[in-house]
């Protein structure tokens, strides 16, 4: 059932942002070197649960799955609106919340939020946690749409993604 499957889903995504900050907040691991590692985990428990076929696709059949990917509302997908929704909110939260302060903080400049008492660890392995769910359910989004899981599927976007994130301000540094 769908809904089963969104929850699964969300879990390995939650134990993978969980592994992230924990290694990153309490073990010292640069946050780019953490992330990529972890995607080359992540790639190679899928080959290891395909049992190392090279598959190019398997058919998703759940009607109920599928339905969340591909239906439309006045003419635009479902999927659409629930990107426009999570922006929105994210927005909302750094603008308007004092979690999303923290997170501007944060990253403008870690040891004066630490001083002024705001627990850096804790939110940025929170910032960890949301991060991964958001990729699993962009995951999921995904495969409901094509209707199909790959093993390939988002190969070699990590190069786009990290200069996409670097035009945007991040440091490469963490």
């Amino acid at each position: 059932p769908a809904l089963p499957s969104l929850l699964a889903g969300l879990g390995v995504g939650a134990v993978f942002g969980i592994f992230n900050g924990v290694l990153v907040e309490y073990v010292g691991v640069n946050p780019l070197i953490m992330t990529l590692g972890t995607m080359y985990i992540g790639r190679g428990l899928v080959n290891a649960l395909m049992r190392g076929e090279r598959r190019y696709g398997v058919r998703v059949t759940n009607a109920g799955f599928l339905s969340i990917g591909q239906t439309t509302v006045g003419g635009v997908y479902l999927i659409f609106i629930v990107m426009l929704v999570i922006i929105v909110a994210a927005q909302l939260v750094m603008m308007r919340t004092r979690a999303g302060r923290n997170l501007y903080y944060i990253g403008s400049n870690p040891d004066a939020a630490r001083l002024v008492g705001i627990k850096v660890r804790r939110v940025r392995l929170a910032g960890f946690l949301v991060c991964a769910l958001l990729a699993a359910l962009t995951g999921m989004l995904m495969t409901s749409y094509q209707g199909t899981s790959s093993l390939y599927m988002g190969m070699n976007l990590e190069l786009q993604i990290i200069i996409s994130c670097l035009i945007g301000g991040a440091s490469i540094a963490g």
